[in-house]
């Protein structure tokens, strides 16, 4: 016998917490910057995984978590120049990645320039045009962002390479 009214309505659901997967795709989804909870239920409303919807306040709180998680991985390995800057090692070691560093008298990076294994092949290919794109004050730095672009045999341009400047 029960002392109350029913909480559910008949017909109604009660809210089960996020499974695993749908954890993990809302927090692959979470790292996509600006990305808002309602855009994020719209973008896996249809999946299989989301037979059973989830709350907004449930999506927003597995995001919440994913982006912390984030910034204290990042926070563990020293701030975002080396967090960058072992994802590029890894990726010279692994993928043919082409990396280097500049430093002042203190450690502070001053330059970061990279270039993907492709990148590098197609700079030697299509080295006839290179033209120079950047970005100024548009991170947390305050660096110069250049892409070196470069234009193809089929008249594409082609990023060639990056580099993150004081």
């Amino acid at each position: 016998m029960h002392n109350h009214e029913r909480l559910v309505p008949v017909g109604g659901s009660i809210s089960r917490p996020p499974t695993q997967e749908q954890c993990a795709l809302i927090s692959g989804l979470a790292k996509v910057p600006k990305l808002s909870c309602l855009q994020v239920i719209s973008i896996v409303e249809g999946k299989p995984e989301f037979s059973k919807p989830l709350e907004p306040h449930q999506v927003s709180n597995v995001m919440a978590k994913a982006r912390s998680d984030a910034r204290n991985e990042i926070a563990a390995v020293g701030g975002d120049f080396n967090a960058i800057l072992g994802f590029l090692e890894e990726k010279a070691r692994n993928e043919g990645w082409k990396c280097e560093v500049l430093t002042d008298g203190t450690n502070t990076v001053t330059a970061l320039w990279w270039q993907s294994d492709l990148q590098n092949q197609l700079s030697q290919c299509y080295c006839n045009i290179l033209l120079n794109d950047n970005t100024y004050n548009r991170n947390n730095c305050g660096y110069i962002l250049n892409v070196g672009i470069i234009i193809d045999s089929f008249g594409k341009s082609r990023n060639a390479f990056y580099v993150l400047h004081a």
